[in-house]
């Protein structure tokens, strides 16, 4: 992450920075905002990301909330186990919060996108839906990355997913089911931007993906996971899908 562009962001005075309950945010709404978009970032980022992105969007009159995920950031929740079914309420908060100022996009970037599917699972009145290089197959990402599996659990009990956070058993099987939900099911109106380079997401599961789905897929032929250094390809991509 570029840390002059945070700087800068934090020195802005239209970036407010506020609590949700007890989710930590940051908020800028334009005057005779059009929109809002709520932004989840992904495993191990926080909401400061919305840096490489949120003054184009301000001057195109889109507002946008970011917000840190359970032990991200500035959030001091303590979880033992890691917190999905807690990701996607906290999620849920933050919308009901932003449709108070105009109608609410998501925008998801890795495991963020993977919390933005399952939430539109249960949650139909959302505009429209952007996602940064998704980790739809979360879970199958996590197995390849960990070595964690059915049988890796009947000699294991746990292991550390992301900092002090494990990933149990009963945690294992929630985002099997999660990734299942989102295989299986129908979306609309979702706009994808994906890295052909990227070796976390699989380009040609996001292919599969987009296929199934009718999304409309813009791709960046060398770009890599979360498109560090296209930044301006990302908001010239958010500004023509809007």
């Amino acid at each position: 992450m570029n840390e002059k562009l945070v700087e800068q962001m934090l020195c802005d005075d239209r970036v407010k920075s506020i609590l949700i309950g007890n989710i930590h945010a940051l908020t800028v709404i334009p005057e005779n905002v059009k929109k809002v978009i709520v932004y989840c970032h992904g495993l191990g980022a926080n909401k400061n990301w919305m840096a490489r992105f949120y003054e184009p969007l301000y001057q195109n009159q889109i507002g946008i909330i970011a917000f840190d995920f359970p032990g991200h950031g500035e959030d001091e929740r303590i979880f033992s186990d890691f917190p999905f079914e807690q990701c996607l309420s906290d999620l849920e908060k933050v919308i009901d919060y932003a449709k108070q100022y105009a109608k609410v996009s998501l925008f998801g970037c890795s495991f963020g996108g993977f919390v933005v599917l399952n939430e539109l699972l249960k949650h139909s009145q959302i505009e429209s839906t952007y996602l940064m290089c998704p980790a739809v197959n979360f879970c199958s990402i996590v197995e390849k990355k960990t070595g964690v599996s059915e049988q890796f659990y009947e000699t294991h009990d746990s292991i550390f997913l992301y900092k002090h956070m494990k990933l149990t058993k009963e945690i294992y099987h929630t985002l099997k089911e999660a990734e299942a939900k989102v295989m299986a099911s129908f979306y609309q109106n979702i706009h994808i931007i994906h890295g052909k380079m990227d070796t976390t997401v699989d380009y040609q599961v996001i292919q599969v993906f987009c296929q199934k789905h009718a999304s409309l897929l813009t791709t960046i032929e060398s770009g890599k996971h979360e498109l560090y250094g296209f930044d301006q390809e990302i908001i010239d991509w958010l500004l023509k899908e809007f």
